[in-house]
């Protein structure tokens, strides 16, 4: 019996997928009986289909010892047969292996590996370092490496600055300190302008180990970088030299056009180094047009003046971009800074920034189901609020047994007012006298 018709059979029985479809074919070789998934695979190599490539490398590493026997002699004899890119694309799937522990699977990877390379040429592997896939630039940068397919200086010059994955940015810039001395600073000041502040500031070190003009407009341009450890470099540099960094930062932040990411490197700068005399220049920016630089601003002042958080959360309250606004949460929550609810809630009004007075007014119990009360005529044309009415009261309730404030008179008196008491039976669409009795009960414990 041929093995189309064993699967057959099998399948049959069981009145599974027709074999004879791709799909089908790919459903046997993830058959529960490890037969079935070895005469699968067996008709795939006669089918040699492109297609059922992913459906084989998922059996590389098959928990039955023939199985993944057969899935690497059907891969390895349809490498050929695939185009560059379906040949490429497996090696990550096949690298994957190394982490596995059914079995050594290093000899035969390097068959593939040795295969893959005559397929495709080196060419096509070292093109492939700068591919989106990062697995498959990860893996094809370990090809290059293990067998020497292009010099060193040319693997880490493709890489640096183009790269977008981080590990093999960092590989890289690593990498160069293993050149020759010759070849390594054009490659450390190639790093210098990478997207990622790590790969920067492993370069800029050995880049300012010598002082000279060059390196002090370097140094200089470098002590505005976003990436706190390369200001950090690029600062000590410059003290050995004499110069005022607090000044250098101070007039960047003055520069005409300077854009959001310099002028918040800037601000951290003087903050970093402490520049209590420049707090005015700092103060000037908590009013940039950009949140970004806002909240730049904002993070510089409360490090330079820890003592005035209050005063710089209320402040920041009166911002028109909510991601600063947002900061003052961590204020309270991390840094301890008080704000008077019912100041902030009238900030927070004029935002309309429900989420915003919502978050601040759980800090008095007594408030927030005030603010729910308030914002109950709204709801019924804004179907979204009167959900979140909804649930805040529903949360309030929850949570009352943690209570420990007592209302004031007047919070009493308005939440046992009948008009609240429908308003609440509402929003939980329960009957009023059931949530005049669970107001009370709320009322009394307090």
């Amino acid at each position: 019996m041929s093995i189309l018709q064993t699967l057959r059979t099998i399948f049959n029985a069981r009145s599974g997928p027709d074999v004879s479809s791709i799909g089908g074919l790919a459903a046997a070789m993830a058959d529960h009986d490890g037969y079935t998934r070895e005469a699968a695979l067996r008709r795939a190599a006669e089918l040699a289909s492109p297609e059922l490539v992913p459906a084989i490398a998922e059996r590389l590493n098959d928990w039955v010892p023939q199985v993944r026997t057969q899935a690497r002699e059907v891969l390895l004899g349809m490498l050929p047969s695939l185009d560059q890119e379906q040949a490429l694309r497996l090696l990550p799937a096949v690298h994957h292996l190394y982490q596995t522990g059914r079995a050594d699977h290093s000899a035969w990877i390097a068959a593939f590996e040795r295969a893959l390379i005559e397929h495709t040429g080196p060419q096509a592997i070292i093109e492939r370092l700068l591919d989106p896939d990062v697995h498959l630039a990860r893996a094809c940068c370990k090809l290059v490496e293990t067998y020497r397919l292009a010099p060193p200086e040319a693997v880490i010059a493709r890489l640096l600055p183009a790269t977008r994955d981080i590990v093999l940015a960092k590989q890289a810039v690593e990498a160069i300190f293993d050149l020759p001395e010759p070849a390594r600073e054009p490659l450390f000041r190639q790093a210098l302008v990478s997207g990622f502040g790590m790969v920067r500031a492993i370069a800029l070190r050995p880049v300012l180990s010598e002082a000279s003009v060059e390196n002090d407009a370097l140094a200089i341009r470098m002590a505005s970088d976003l990436q706190p450890w390369v200001r950090l470099i690029a600062s000590a540099y410059l003290k050995r030299r004499g110069m005022d960094v607090a000044a250098i930062l101070a007039d960047a932040l003055r520069t005409d056009g300077a854009n959001s990411t310099r002028l918040r490197a800037c601000l951290a700068g003087l903050a970093e180094q402490g520049s209590i005399d420049r707090l005015d220049l700092v103060r000037d920016h908590t009013r940039h047009r950009m949140a970004r630089v806002q909240l730049a601003a904002y993070a510089a002042w409360l490090r330079l003046e820890p003592s005035r958080r209050d005063e710089i959360a209320l402040d920041a309250l009166r911002s028109p971009h909510r991601r600063v606004r947002k900061f003052v949460l961590q204020l309270v929550r991390e840094e301890g800074a008080y704000i008077e609810t019912q100041t902030a809630l009238s900030l927070m009004a004029v935002h309309d920034d429900v989420d915003m007075m919502f978050a601040l007014s759980r800090r008095e119990p007594w408030s927030w189901l005030d603010l729910i009360l308030q914002m109950a005529p709204r709801a019924g044309q804004d179907a979204a609020l009167r959900g979140r009415l909804e649930r805040e009261l529903d949360e309030w309730l929850q949570d009352s047994a943690r209570m420990y404030v007592k209302p004031s008179p007047a919070q009493r008196a308005l939440f046992e007012s009948g008009e609240a008491i429908r308003t609440f039976a509402e929003l939980l669409k329960t009957d009023a006298p059931s949530m005049a009795r669970r107001l009370r009960f709320e009322l009394g414990e307090a």
